[in-house]
C-alpha cells in the first residue's frame, strides 16, 4: 500500500502517464516469490471466463510492478533492554545479500528494529555487494 500510494501520487513514471489512471493491487494465490503486484492502467475491458472476471491488461496499455516484501528485524535486540539504536547492517540481518540478489522485482524492506541508518552508507554497502542496480525501498516503522 505504501508504494501504491506513492505511485498514485505521481503525474507520470518513466514517461508513462499515471494521473487519472486506475491503480490495481493484486496478491498471488500461490507462493511464487512475489508478494504483491501493482498495475496502473486505463479502464481496461473486463473478460469473463466461466465464473471468473478478469481485467485485460497487456502491452503498453499499463505498467506493472512486482514486489517482494522483506523485514529487517533483529529479534535478539528486542529481548534486551534497548538503550540506543543499533547500526543498520544488511549483511548481519536475515535479509542477507545473497537473498536480496536473487529477487528480480522491487524489494520493499520494512525496518522494524531500533536502528541508526545512514542511507549514504547503506547505498555504498549495497553497491559493494552487487546490489546497486536493485530497486530496494526501505520503510522505517516507528
Amino acid at each position: 500500500m505504501i508504494y501504491a500510494g506513492y505511485l498514485d501520487g505521481l503525474v507520470e513514471y518513466n514517461g508513462f502517464k499515471i494521473r487519472g489512471k486506475r491503480v490495481l493491487i493484486g496478491y498471488p494465490e500461490e507462493d511464487t516469490g512475489i508478494d504483491t503486484a501493482i498495475f496502473i492502467t486505463e479502464n481496461t475491458p473486463l473478460v469473463k471466463d466461466g465464473d471468473h472476471i478478469f481485467r485485460a491488461i497487456a502491452g503498453k496499455s499499463g505498467l506493472s510492478f512486482y514486489i517482494q516484501v522483506k523485514e529487517y528485524y533483529q529479534y535478539n535486540n528486542f529481548q534486551k533492554a534497548i538503550v540506543y539504536p543499533k547500526v543498520f547492517d544488511i549483511r548481519r540481518s536475515k535479509l542477507g545479500v545473497t537473498k536480496l540478489r536473487s529477487y528480480k522485482e522491487l524489494i520493499l524492506v520494512y525496518v522494524r528494529s531500533f536502528s541508526s541508518i545512514k542511507f549514504s552508507d547503506v547505498e555504498q554497502d549495497l553497491a559493494r555487494h552487487g546490489l546497486a542496480g536493485k530497486n530496494i525501498v526501505f520503510r522505517l516503522l516507528i
